[in-house]
């Protein structure tokens, strides 16, 4: 069971904000810490069966992380990062090997506040995000939230449009992942039920089918969220807290059955989750590698004992150490062994 040691009991509440205090040099050490990695996946040594911090003080930092998602062999990247307090902004960047080297990370062009939870389809040339305040959206229907989608042109990202899949469904959209053939699993239904459930549009002949609910296998009473759907649409990866589960909120996952029936969504057990907090799953589109976030519990101050100076503070609040959300990855083996498990 993997476990962030923190000391203390003062909460530092600010802890993105002053991340942004850092010494004047920190844009040219970022840039030199990017143009310095060698290799896929940003040089990083390959994990094996056990959980491992992904790239720590490079991506995993002080800032809050979300998803990440490592395209074309692992040779490019989109990742989230976000702050907290006095509001909640979230950035999207990308980066790719260039020479041999990494370039450094860009803000994908999205309107900040308004487009939220964005995540790119395995070949990265669409990126969907949802919104309830983008232009067109009347103040009575603001609490709705729509889902959007742009491509990736020579240009550039072309113009979000408004994901059509008719006008008689009522549910937002949420957290979206995409297959191969187009399909999109999303969750949604917070504001209509009380819960979250996850549902999947078809994407049949250039247009969006009317979204189906899946089934009792993968979905309850409670909140199932931020789903992640495998290239050929093997297996749905999501994250809930639920009886008998380690911590707040645990992966499961669920498998495809030859007749298109999908199996009761199980624990991804003790070696992905632990007594914290661990969510929003992805995994390499080369299929390697599974990534995901988990969050302490507490968020107590891990301030060391003894008297700090300025620098030393800020090195610390800049570091994946002051207890914000880390990202993990493992070797994607594991999700085989767990379909044996199930007898598929």
């Amino acid at each position: 069971m993997r476990k962030l040691l923190l000391k203390g009991s003062s909460g530092l509440l600010l802890f993105s904000i002053l991340f942004l205090f850092c010494c004047n040099n920190e844009e040219n050490k970022d840039v030199s810490i990017f143009q310095d990695l060698d290799g896929p996946y940003l040089g990083q040594k390959p994990p094996g069966r056990t959980p491992e911090i992904f790239a720590p003080d490079i991506i995993s930092t002080g800032l809050g992380n979300g998803h990440i998602y490592f395209i074309n062999e692992g040779r490019e990247v989109y990742f989230n990062n976000h702050l907290i307090n006095p509001h909640y902004v979230s950035l999207f960047f990308y980066s790719h090997m260039k020479d041999g080297k990494w370039t450094e990370p860009v803000e994908v062009p999205l309107k900040r506040l308004v487009y939220h939870r964005p995540a790119v389809n395995p070949d990265g040339s669409k990126l969907f995000c949802i919104s309830s305040t983008a232009a067109g959206i009347s103040e009575e229907k603001s609490k709705q939230t729509n889902l959007y989608c742009a491509e990736k042109t020579e240009a550039g990202w072309s113009e979000l449009k408004k994901v059509d899949v008719g006008d008689d469904f009522p549910y937002s959209f949420s957290q979206t992942s995409m297959a191969a053939n187009g399909n999109i699993y999303f969750q949604t239904g917070y504001r209509i039920n009380g819960h979250e459930d996850i549902f999947m549009a078809e994407y049949i002949d250039g247009r969006y089918r009317k979204p189906v609910r899946l089934g009792d296998a993968i979905n309850t009473p409670g909140h199932e969220l931020h789903p992640f759907i495998a290239l050929d649409e093997s297996y749905l990866i999501f994250d809930a807290a639920r009886e008998g589960g380690f911590g707040k909120n645990d992966l499961y996952i669920s498998f495809k059955k030859r007749d298109g029936e999908w199996t009761k969504a199980v624990n991804m057990g003790q070696i992905i989750n632990s007594e914290r907090d661990e969510r929003w799953a992805t995994v390499s589109s080369d299929g390697k590698y599974l990534f995901f976030i988990s969050y302490p519990l507490d968020r107590s101050s891990g301030l060391p004992d003894k008297e700090m100076t300025l620098t030393e503070f800020r090195d610390y609040v800049a570091s994946y150490k002051n207890g914000s959300s880390i990202i993990y990855w493992v070797d994607a083996g594991i999700i085989d062994e767990l379909k044996q498990k199930q007898g598929l």
